[in-house]
């Protein structure tokens, strides 16, 4: 992910992949990766692992490993990675300004994954 302003830098990148957040007595984790399936993709070949390697003040890298990537976007229309962003506070810019509630969900169409080949995804997320 890429920022229009620079954030605040987050020290423990575990937080970022396993941190949790209450919203209305529920918890959610403070940002939530999933796959919205292209017409004709099969869910139970979209199965992945994520974590966030690294973050700066403008980027945040995630790395997304897929349980069978020769199936991501092998179809017509292709899937999209969909990222909630659950927690506001996590990406506030060093002004301390949040995410608006409207760029708290991106979606990005995923390229065609090769075995053995990472793919680079950039999501751009906007702030103020």
């Amino acid at each position: 992910m890429s920022f229009s302003e620079s954030i605040t830098v987050v020290p423990n990148m575990t937080y970022i992949t396993n941190g949790t957040i209450e919203v209305d007595e529920k918890v959610y984790p403070v940002l939530h990766l999933e796959i919205e399936e292209g017409t004709d993709s099969d869910p139970i070949f979209l199965m992945f692992t994520w974590e966030a390697v690294n973050q700066t003040a403008k980027t945040l890298t995630i790395k997304i490993k897929f349980v069978t990537p020769i199936h991501v976007s092998s179809t017509i229309p292709s899937d999209t990675l969909k990222i909630t962003i659950r927690d506001p506070f996590l990406f506030a810019t060093q002004d301390g300004l949040l995410v608006k509630k409207e760029d708290q969900v991106l979606r990005r169409a995923l390229p065609p994954q090769r075995e053995g080949s990472p793919q680079a995804l950039y999501v751009v997320a906007k702030i103020i």
